[in-house]
Protein backbone atom coordinates (compact mmCIF):
# COMPACT_ATOMS: atom_id res chain seq x y z
CA UNK A 1 0.00 0.00 0.00
CA UNK A 2 2.84 2.44 0.89
CA UNK A 3 4.61 1.47 -2.73
CA UNK A 4 2.32 2.93 -5.00
CA UNK A 5 1.53 6.06 -2.84
CA UNK A 6 4.88 7.16 -2.53
CA UNK A 7 6.84 9.42 -4.75
CA UNK A 8 10.11 9.01 -2.83
CA UNK A 9 13.22 8.16 -4.60
CA UNK A 10 15.88 5.48 -3.49
CA UNK A 11 17.37 7.45 -0.21
CA UNK A 12 20.76 6.50 1.73
CA UNK A 13 22.37 3.55 0.95
CA UNK A 14 22.45 3.07 4.73
CA UNK A 15 18.96 2.39 4.23
CA UNK A 16 18.97 -0.45 1.69
CA UNK A 17 19.23 -4.18 2.46
CA UNK A 18 21.23 -5.96 -0.85
CA UNK A 19 18.13 -7.95 -2.41
CA UNK A 20 20.81 -11.09 -2.23
CA UNK A 21 21.58 -11.59 1.69
CA UNK A 22 17.41 -10.36 1.91
CA UNK A 23 16.74 -13.86 -0.36
CA UNK A 24 19.69 -15.74 1.81
CA UNK A 25 18.40 -15.18 4.77
CA UNK A 26 14.78 -15.85 4.29
CA UNK A 27 15.88 -18.83 2.14
CA UNK A 28 17.95 -20.50 5.37
CA UNK A 29 15.54 -19.53 7.43
CA UNK A 30 13.00 -21.38 5.40
CA UNK A 31 14.98 -24.40 5.01
CA UNK A 32 15.32 -24.31 8.85
CA UNK A 33 12.01 -25.08 9.53
CA UNK A 34 11.14 -27.32 6.96
CA UNK A 35 13.66 -29.64 8.47
CA UNK A 36 12.58 -29.15 11.85
CA UNK A 37 8.97 -29.65 10.28
CA UNK A 38 9.84 -32.59 8.14
CA UNK A 39 11.90 -34.10 11.46
CA UNK A 40 8.97 -34.25 13.64
CA UNK A 41 6.38 -35.90 11.11
CA UNK A 42 3.79 -32.37 10.90
CA UNK A 43 1.14 -32.53 8.54
CA UNK A 44 1.40 -30.62 5.73
CA UNK A 45 -0.91 -27.85 6.81
CA UNK A 46 1.51 -27.18 9.12
CA UNK A 47 4.29 -25.75 6.38
CA UNK A 48 1.54 -23.63 5.33
CA UNK A 49 1.19 -22.22 8.49
CA UNK A 50 4.81 -21.75 8.90
CA UNK A 51 6.16 -20.66 5.53
CA UNK A 52 3.05 -19.32 4.24
CA UNK A 53 4.88 -15.75 6.89
CA UNK A 54 8.29 -16.55 5.31
CA UNK A 55 7.19 -15.66 2.10
CA UNK A 56 5.09 -12.69 3.20
CA UNK A 57 8.07 -10.92 5.04
CA UNK A 58 10.48 -11.73 2.12
CA UNK A 59 8.32 -9.62 -0.03
CA UNK A 60 8.13 -6.63 2.95
CA UNK A 61 11.76 -6.43 3.18
CA UNK A 62 12.43 -6.87 -0.38
CA UNK A 63 11.30 -3.19 -0.38
CA UNK A 64 12.45 -2.09 2.56
CA UNK A 65 13.74 1.13 0.93
CA UNK A 66 10.39 2.26 0.58
CA UNK A 67 8.94 1.57 3.99
CA UNK A 68 12.44 3.39 5.20
CA UNK A 69 12.25 6.23 3.09
CA UNK A 70 8.40 6.66 3.75
CA UNK A 71 8.83 6.65 7.26
CA UNK A 72 11.89 8.79 7.87
CA UNK A 73 10.43 11.35 5.43
CA UNK A 74 7.32 11.38 7.42
CA UNK A 75 8.52 11.79 11.32
CA UNK A 76 11.08 14.82 9.58
CA UNK A 77 8.50 16.50 8.00
CA UNK A 78 5.12 15.97 9.63
CA UNK A 79 5.86 14.70 12.88
CA UNK A 80 3.13 16.30 14.47
CA UNK A 81 0.45 15.31 12.26
CA UNK A 82 1.54 11.16 12.52
CA UNK A 83 1.75 11.64 16.18
CA UNK A 84 -2.56 13.58 16.03
CA UNK A 85 -3.50 11.23 13.53
CA UNK A 86 -1.74 7.59 15.60
CA UNK A 87 -3.60 8.45 18.89
CA UNK A 88 -6.96 9.73 17.44
CA UNK A 89 -6.78 7.11 15.25
CA UNK A 90 -5.91 4.53 17.80
CA UNK A 91 -8.96 5.92 20.18
CA UNK A 92 -11.23 5.91 17.36
CA UNK A 93 -10.54 1.87 16.53
CA UNK A 94 -10.82 1.36 20.38
CA UNK A 95 -13.96 3.15 19.92
CA UNK A 96 -15.38 0.32 17.95
CA UNK A 97 -13.54 -2.79 19.65
CA UNK A 98 -15.58 -1.28 22.60
CA UNK A 99 -18.45 -1.02 21.04
CA UNK A 100 -18.53 -5.09 20.30
CA UNK A 101 -18.93 -5.41 23.98
CA UNK A 102 -21.27 -2.08 24.80
CA UNK A 103 -23.44 -0.97 21.96
CA UNK A 104 -23.70 2.52 23.73
CA UNK A 105 -20.26 3.01 22.72
CA UNK A 106 -21.01 3.63 19.13
CA UNK A 107 -23.45 6.61 20.64
CA UNK A 108 -20.64 8.51 21.99
CA UNK A 109 -18.49 7.54 18.54
CA UNK A 110 -21.38 9.33 16.65
CA UNK A 111 -21.71 12.80 18.83
CA UNK A 112 -17.62 12.80 18.53
CA UNK A 113 -18.31 12.64 14.58
CA UNK A 114 -20.68 15.05 14.84
CA UNK A 115 -18.88 18.00 16.47
CA UNK A 116 -15.89 16.64 13.56
CA UNK A 117 -17.31 19.53 10.68
CA UNK A 118 -17.04 22.51 13.48
CA UNK A 119 -13.25 22.15 13.09
CA UNK A 120 -13.02 22.67 9.57
CA UNK A 121 -13.23 25.04 6.61
CA UNK A 122 -16.51 23.76 5.84
CA UNK A 123 -18.14 25.56 9.05
CA UNK A 124 -17.73 28.91 7.63
CA UNK A 125 -19.14 28.43 4.33
CA UNK A 126 -21.65 25.28 4.44
CA UNK A 127 -23.70 25.84 8.34
CA UNK A 128 -26.90 24.19 6.99
CA UNK A 129 -24.74 21.23 5.83
CA UNK A 130 -22.68 21.12 8.73
CA UNK A 131 -25.79 21.77 11.08
CA UNK A 132 -27.86 18.57 9.66
CA UNK A 133 -24.84 16.51 9.64
CA UNK A 134 -24.30 17.26 13.57
CA UNK A 135 -28.57 16.57 13.73
CA UNK A 136 -28.02 13.46 11.80
CA UNK A 137 -25.20 11.75 14.09
CA UNK A 138 -27.13 12.68 17.33
CA UNK A 139 -30.33 11.28 16.03
CA UNK A 140 -28.64 8.11 15.26
CA UNK A 141 -26.67 8.47 18.60
CA UNK A 142 -30.03 7.71 19.98
CA UNK A 143 -30.51 4.32 18.95
CA UNK A 144 -27.86 2.17 20.59
CA UNK A 145 -29.02 3.62 23.77
CA UNK A 146 -32.53 2.25 23.41
CA UNK A 147 -33.70 -1.12 24.42
CA UNK A 148 -32.51 -4.08 21.72
CA UNK A 149 -35.07 -5.06 19.47
CA UNK A 150 -37.35 -8.53 19.24
CA UNK A 151 -37.98 -8.20 22.96
CA UNK A 152 -41.01 -5.86 22.63
CA UNK A 153 -43.07 -4.94 18.94
CA UNK A 154 -44.63 -1.58 18.71
CA UNK A 155 -45.62 -1.67 15.04
CA UNK A 156 -46.61 2.41 15.50
CA UNK A 157 -42.99 2.93 14.79
CA UNK A 158 -42.96 0.83 11.88
CA UNK A 159 -46.15 3.20 10.72
CA UNK A 160 -43.93 6.57 11.65
CA UNK A 161 -41.09 4.73 9.84
CA UNK A 162 -42.98 4.14 6.49
CA UNK A 163 -44.74 7.26 6.56
CA UNK A 164 -41.50 9.33 6.66
CA UNK A 165 -39.99 7.66 4.21
CA UNK A 166 -42.50 8.69 1.91
CA UNK A 167 -42.23 11.95 2.90
CA UNK A 168 -38.38 11.98 2.58
CA UNK A 169 -38.74 9.85 -0.58
CA UNK A 170 -41.39 12.73 -2.40
CA UNK A 171 -39.29 16.06 -1.22
CA UNK A 172 -35.86 14.39 -2.69
CA UNK A 173 -37.71 13.31 -6.09
CA UNK A 174 -39.10 17.08 -5.91
CA UNK A 175 -35.24 18.82 -5.34
CA UNK A 176 -33.95 19.21 -8.88
CA UNK A 177 -30.38 17.43 -7.83
CA UNK A 178 -32.32 14.39 -7.88
CA UNK A 179 -32.75 14.86 -11.93
CA UNK A 180 -35.20 11.63 -11.81
CA UNK A 181 -38.05 14.31 -13.89
CA UNK A 182 -35.43 16.64 -14.98
CA UNK A 183 -34.33 15.28 -17.97
CA UNK A 184 -34.46 15.86 -21.89
CA UNK A 185 -34.37 12.21 -22.63
CA UNK A 186 -38.13 11.47 -22.96
CA UNK A 187 -37.82 7.68 -22.99
CA UNK A 188 -35.46 8.08 -19.78
CA UNK A 189 -38.04 10.40 -18.35
CA UNK A 190 -40.94 8.17 -18.77
CA UNK A 191 -38.89 4.99 -16.99
CA UNK A 192 -37.85 7.08 -14.21
CA UNK A 193 -41.52 8.12 -13.60
CA UNK A 194 -43.15 4.79 -13.63
CA UNK A 195 -40.05 3.15 -11.32
CA UNK A 196 -40.16 6.10 -8.88
CA UNK A 197 -44.56 5.55 -8.70
CA UNK A 198 -44.09 2.19 -8.41
CA UNK A 199 -41.20 2.65 -5.52
CA UNK A 200 -43.67 4.91 -3.42
CA UNK A 201 -46.09 2.41 -4.15
CA UNK A 202 -44.26 -0.34 -2.88
CA UNK A 203 -43.23 1.47 0.18
CA UNK A 204 -46.64 2.24 0.96
CA UNK A 205 -47.83 -1.17 0.34
CA UNK A 206 -45.44 -3.01 2.65
CA UNK A 207 -46.05 -0.48 5.93
CA UNK A 208 -49.73 -1.11 5.40
CA UNK A 209 -49.16 -5.00 4.73
CA UNK A 210 -47.33 -4.99 8.37
CA UNK A 211 -50.06 -3.52 10.11
CA UNK A 212 -52.49 -5.66 8.16
CA UNK A 213 -50.80 -8.41 8.99
CA UNK A 214 -50.01 -8.09 13.21
CA UNK A 215 -53.82 -7.14 12.77
CA UNK A 216 -54.70 -10.07 11.77
CA UNK A 217 -52.01 -12.27 13.88
CA UNK A 218 -53.55 -10.60 16.83
CA UNK A 219 -56.97 -11.53 16.22
CA UNK A 220 -55.71 -15.04 15.69
CA UNK A 221 -56.69 -15.79 12.08
CA UNK A 222 -52.76 -16.47 10.95
CA UNK A 223 -50.85 -14.60 7.92
CA UNK A 224 -53.58 -12.99 5.06
CA UNK A 225 -52.51 -15.18 1.82
CA UNK A 226 -52.51 -11.83 -0.28
CA UNK A 227 -50.19 -10.26 2.12
CA UNK A 228 -47.50 -12.99 2.18
CA UNK A 229 -48.15 -13.12 -1.76
CA UNK A 230 -47.24 -9.46 -1.89
CA UNK A 231 -44.40 -9.86 0.45
CA UNK A 232 -42.39 -12.02 -1.46
CA UNK A 233 -43.49 -10.18 -4.65
CA UNK A 234 -41.57 -6.59 -2.77
CA UNK A 235 -38.89 -9.07 -1.66
CA UNK A 236 -38.18 -10.23 -5.13
CA UNK A 237 -38.38 -6.44 -6.48
CA UNK A 238 -35.86 -5.50 -4.26
CA UNK A 239 -33.16 -7.13 -6.18
CA UNK A 240 -34.21 -5.78 -9.59
CA UNK A 241 -35.89 -2.34 -9.43
CA UNK A 242 -32.07 -0.04 -8.51
CA UNK A 243 -31.04 -1.61 -12.16
CA UNK A 244 -33.26 0.31 -13.69
CA UNK A 245 -32.38 3.35 -12.54
CA UNK A 246 -30.36 5.92 -13.67
CA UNK A 247 -26.69 5.69 -13.13
CA UNK A 248 -26.65 9.12 -12.26
CA UNK A 249 -25.61 9.45 -8.64
CA UNK A 250 -27.91 10.87 -6.48
CA UNK A 251 -30.88 9.25 -7.91
CA UNK A 252 -29.47 5.74 -8.36
CA UNK A 253 -28.38 6.50 -4.54
CA UNK A 254 -32.13 7.53 -3.66
CA UNK A 255 -33.55 4.53 -5.92
CA UNK A 256 -31.60 1.93 -4.49
CA UNK A 257 -32.86 2.93 -0.68
CA UNK A 258 -36.53 3.14 -2.07
CA UNK A 259 -35.63 -0.33 -3.66
CA UNK A 260 -34.04 -2.21 -0.29
CA UNK A 261 -36.59 -0.16 2.30
CA UNK A 262 -39.85 -1.85 1.46
CA UNK A 263 -38.61 -5.62 2.37
CA UNK A 264 -36.66 -4.00 5.24
CA UNK A 265 -39.81 -2.37 6.62
CA UNK A 266 -42.01 -5.94 6.46
CA UNK A 267 -39.31 -7.38 9.01
CA UNK A 268 -39.32 -4.67 11.61
CA UNK A 269 -41.07 -5.18 14.77
CA UNK A 270 -40.28 -1.84 16.22
CA UNK A 271 -38.02 0.94 15.35
CA UNK A 272 -35.50 -0.30 13.13
CA UNK A 273 -37.41 0.62 10.33
CA UNK A 274 -36.76 4.26 11.88
CA UNK A 275 -32.55 3.65 12.55
CA UNK A 276 -32.86 2.71 8.62
CA UNK A 277 -34.09 5.85 7.70
CA UNK A 278 -31.80 7.76 9.79
CA UNK A 279 -28.89 6.26 8.55
CA UNK A 280 -30.00 7.08 5.25
CA UNK A 281 -29.97 10.57 6.34
CA UNK A 282 -26.34 10.51 7.75
CA UNK A 283 -25.09 8.64 4.69
CA UNK A 284 -26.64 11.18 2.02
CA UNK A 285 -24.76 14.12 4.31
CA UNK A 286 -21.69 12.12 4.83
CA UNK A 287 -21.47 12.02 0.78
CA UNK A 288 -22.25 15.72 0.53
CA UNK A 289 -19.95 16.88 3.20
CA UNK A 290 -17.22 15.07 1.59
CA UNK A 291 -17.71 16.31 -1.55
CA UNK A 292 -17.80 20.02 -0.41
CA UNK A 293 -14.97 19.38 1.90
CA UNK A 294 -12.50 17.78 -1.36
CA UNK A 295 -13.90 20.99 -3.19
CA UNK A 296 -12.28 23.82 -0.81
CA UNK A 297 -9.20 21.46 -0.59
CA UNK A 298 -6.34 21.67 -3.57
CA UNK A 299 -4.81 18.65 -2.25
CA UNK A 300 -7.51 16.49 -2.84
CA UNK A 301 -9.45 16.95 -6.09
CA UNK A 302 -8.54 19.11 -8.83
CA UNK A 303 -10.60 21.72 -10.15
CA UNK A 304 -11.60 19.48 -12.73
CA UNK A 305 -12.97 16.87 -10.87
CA UNK A 306 -14.60 19.17 -8.32
CA UNK A 307 -18.02 19.37 -10.31
CA UNK A 308 -21.46 19.36 -8.96
CA UNK A 309 -22.55 16.06 -6.81
CA UNK A 310 -25.58 15.85 -9.37
CA UNK A 311 -23.22 15.79 -12.40
CA UNK A 312 -21.34 12.18 -11.24
CA UNK A 313 -22.30 9.43 -12.72
CA UNK A 314 -21.31 6.15 -11.23
CA UNK A 315 -20.22 5.09 -14.85
CA UNK A 316 -19.05 8.14 -16.27
CA UNK A 317 -15.75 7.22 -18.36
CA UNK A 318 -14.38 10.38 -17.25
CA UNK A 319 -14.24 9.10 -13.24
CA UNK A 320 -12.76 5.87 -14.18
CA UNK A 321 -10.28 6.53 -17.13
CA UNK A 322 -8.59 9.41 -15.13
CA UNK A 323 -5.23 9.12 -13.43
CA UNK A 324 -5.95 8.86 -9.83
CA UNK A 325 -4.74 10.40 -6.86
CA UNK A 326 -2.70 9.58 -4.19
CA UNK A 327 -3.78 8.52 -0.81
CA UNK A 328 -4.14 11.71 1.85
CA UNK A 329 -5.61 12.59 5.64
CA UNK A 330 -8.95 12.28 4.31
CA UNK A 331 -8.56 8.77 2.83
CA UNK A 332 -7.95 7.68 6.51
CA UNK A 333 -11.06 9.22 7.66
CA UNK A 334 -13.16 8.44 4.88
CA UNK A 335 -12.12 4.60 5.24
CA UNK A 336 -12.34 4.93 9.34
CA UNK A 337 -16.13 6.27 8.34
CA UNK A 338 -16.82 3.12 6.87
CA UNK A 339 -16.26 0.41 9.15
CA UNK A 340 -17.36 2.77 11.62
CA UNK A 341 -20.98 2.91 10.32
CA UNK A 342 -20.97 -1.01 9.01
CA UNK A 343 -20.70 -1.67 13.01
CA UNK A 344 -23.14 0.54 13.68
CA UNK A 345 -25.63 -1.04 10.93
CA UNK A 346 -24.23 -3.71 12.89
CA UNK A 347 -25.23 -3.67 16.49
CA UNK A 348 -27.24 0.05 15.99
CA UNK A 349 -30.78 -2.02 17.09
CA UNK A 350 -29.07 -5.43 18.51
CA UNK A 351 -26.33 -7.64 19.33
CA UNK A 352 -24.49 -10.95 18.90
CA UNK A 353 -27.71 -12.38 21.69
CA UNK A 354 -30.58 -10.65 19.36
CA UNK A 355 -28.97 -11.89 16.47
CA UNK A 356 -29.07 -15.78 17.66
CA UNK A 357 -32.39 -15.37 19.33
CA UNK A 358 -34.28 -13.15 17.44
CA UNK A 359 -38.05 -12.89 17.62
CA UNK A 360 -39.99 -14.97 14.85
CA UNK A 361 -42.53 -12.45 14.34
CA UNK A 362 -40.12 -10.04 12.22
CA UNK A 363 -40.77 -12.62 9.28
CA UNK A 364 -44.36 -13.14 9.99
CA UNK A 365 -45.45 -11.22 6.87
CA UNK A 366 -43.74 -13.70 4.57
CA UNK A 367 -44.00 -16.92 7.00
CA UNK A 368 -45.75 -18.59 9.94
CA UNK A 369 -44.97 -21.73 10.16
CA UNK A 370 -41.17 -22.47 11.43
CA UNK A 371 -38.68 -23.47 9.00
CA UNK A 372 -35.38 -22.23 10.09
CA UNK A 373 -33.88 -22.02 7.09
CA UNK A 374 -36.18 -19.33 5.38
CA UNK A 375 -36.83 -17.53 8.57
CA UNK A 376 -32.93 -17.44 8.89
CA UNK A 377 -32.30 -16.67 5.24
CA UNK A 378 -34.99 -13.71 5.79
CA UNK A 379 -32.95 -12.07 9.27
CA UNK A 380 -29.62 -12.39 7.74
CA UNK A 381 -31.22 -10.00 4.62
CA UNK A 382 -32.59 -7.96 6.87
CA UNK A 383 -29.44 -7.47 8.46
CA UNK A 384 -27.59 -7.08 5.01
CA UNK A 385 -29.58 -3.97 3.86
CA UNK A 386 -28.20 -1.59 6.15
CA UNK A 387 -24.48 -2.82 4.98
CA UNK A 388 -25.63 -2.68 1.54
CA UNK A 389 -26.77 1.27 1.62
CA UNK A 390 -23.35 1.95 3.71
CA UNK A 391 -21.64 0.47 0.95
CA UNK A 392 -22.94 2.15 -2.21
CA UNK A 393 -22.03 5.54 -0.28
CA UNK A 394 -18.92 4.28 0.30
CA UNK A 395 -18.47 3.61 -3.59
CA UNK A 396 -20.27 6.91 -4.36
CA UNK A 397 -17.50 9.19 -2.69
CA UNK A 398 -14.50 7.24 -3.96
CA UNK A 399 -15.70 8.24 -7.47
CA UNK A 400 -16.44 11.52 -5.94
CA UNK A 401 -12.98 11.83 -4.72
CA UNK A 402 -10.98 9.59 -7.62
CA UNK A 403 -9.71 7.60 -4.29
CA UNK A 404 -8.07 4.61 -6.09
CA UNK A 405 -10.34 1.57 -5.27
CA UNK A 406 -7.41 -0.78 -4.24
CA UNK A 407 -5.82 1.60 -2.44
CA UNK A 408 -8.75 2.71 -0.22
CA UNK A 409 -9.77 -0.64 0.21
CA UNK A 410 -6.32 -1.59 1.92
CA UNK A 411 -6.75 1.19 4.39
CA UNK A 412 -10.29 -0.65 5.43
CA UNK A 413 -8.07 -3.93 5.73
CA UNK A 414 -5.59 -2.45 7.66
CA UNK A 415 -7.98 -1.20 10.83
CA UNK A 416 -9.85 -4.31 10.07
CA UNK A 417 -6.42 -6.07 10.91
CA UNK A 418 -5.94 -4.12 13.78
CA UNK A 419 -9.16 -4.78 15.31
CA UNK A 420 -8.44 -8.50 14.39
CA UNK A 421 -5.65 -8.78 16.38
CA UNK A 422 -6.96 -6.83 19.33
CA UNK A 423 -9.78 -9.55 19.77
CA UNK A 424 -7.01 -12.40 19.26
CA UNK A 425 -5.52 -11.39 22.02
CA UNK A 426 -8.96 -11.22 23.48
CA UNK A 427 -9.79 -15.08 23.23
CA UNK A 428 -10.63 -16.39 26.44
CA UNK A 429 -9.82 -20.12 26.60
CA UNK A 430 -11.19 -20.31 30.11
CA UNK A 431 -14.32 -19.53 32.13
CA UNK A 432 -17.89 -20.19 31.18
CA UNK A 433 -18.47 -21.49 28.19
CA UNK A 434 -20.33 -18.10 27.32
CA UNK A 435 -17.24 -15.88 27.65
CA UNK A 436 -15.20 -18.54 25.73
CA UNK A 437 -17.91 -18.28 23.31
CA UNK A 438 -18.73 -15.09 23.07
CA UNK A 439 -14.92 -13.91 22.88
CA UNK A 440 -14.08 -16.24 19.86
CA UNK A 441 -17.30 -15.11 18.02
CA UNK A 442 -15.92 -11.48 18.09
CA UNK A 443 -12.35 -12.69 16.77
CA UNK A 444 -14.68 -14.59 14.02
CA UNK A 445 -16.35 -11.32 12.82
CA UNK A 446 -13.86 -9.18 12.88
CA UNK A 447 -11.51 -11.67 10.52
CA UNK A 448 -15.06 -12.34 7.92
CA UNK A 449 -15.49 -9.05 7.97
CA UNK A 450 -12.78 -8.78 5.49
CA UNK A 451 -14.67 -11.15 3.08
CA UNK A 452 -18.04 -9.65 3.71
CA UNK A 453 -16.34 -6.24 3.29
CA UNK A 454 -15.17 -7.72 -0.74
CA UNK A 455 -18.22 -9.33 -1.45
CA UNK A 456 -20.49 -5.93 -0.16
CA UNK A 457 -18.24 -3.60 -3.01
CA UNK A 458 -18.84 -5.80 -5.44
CA UNK A 459 -22.36 -5.77 -4.40
CA UNK A 460 -22.50 -2.29 -4.59
CA UNK A 461 -20.89 -2.15 -7.97
CA UNK A 462 -23.90 -4.00 -9.52
CA UNK A 463 -26.33 -2.19 -7.53
CA UNK A 464 -25.03 1.18 -8.59
CA UNK A 465 -23.78 0.42 -12.33
CA UNK A 466 -26.12 -1.78 -13.88
CA UNK A 467 -28.17 -0.59 -16.26
CA UNK A 468 -31.32 -1.51 -18.00
CA UNK A 469 -33.32 1.09 -20.27
CA UNK A 470 -32.56 3.92 -22.20
CA UNK A 471 -28.77 5.54 -21.90
CA UNK A 472 -28.62 9.23 -20.37
CA UNK A 473 -26.85 11.68 -22.61
CA UNK A 474 -24.11 13.85 -20.98
CA UNK A 475 -25.35 16.91 -23.12
CA UNK A 476 -29.44 16.38 -21.99
CA UNK A 477 -27.73 16.12 -18.42
CA UNK A 478 -25.90 19.66 -18.53
CA UNK A 479 -28.77 21.42 -20.76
Amino acid sequence: MVKPQSKLDRVEEAFYTSESVVRLLFLTAGIVIAVLLYVQSLPFTHYIYCLLPIVLWHQVFQNNYTLNSAIWSGFRNHAKTILIILIVGGGGLEIMVLSFFHREILSFGLVSMAVWPLFTSLWKTEKVVVCSWCLSCLVLAAFPLMPVVGREANYNLVLLAGTLTLLTAVYCIKRPESSIFHVQNRAEWLQGTILTVIQLLVVGLSTYIVQSTSDSIARKEGLPLLNQICSWIILGLSFFLPIFSSTQMLPRLLNTALALIPPYILMTTAHEGLFCLALCYLLFFWLLIEHKLAGLSKDVISGEVSSQLDQLSFTSTGVHNSSHRHLGVVDLRCAYFFIFLIITAFFGTGNLASLNSFDPASVYCFITVFNPFVMGSLMMWKNVIPFILVTCTFNAIHISLRVPTTSLFLLVLLMSDFMGLHFFFLVKDSGSWLEIGTSISHYVIVMLMIIFLMILLELAKILTTWHIGPKRSDKSHKQ
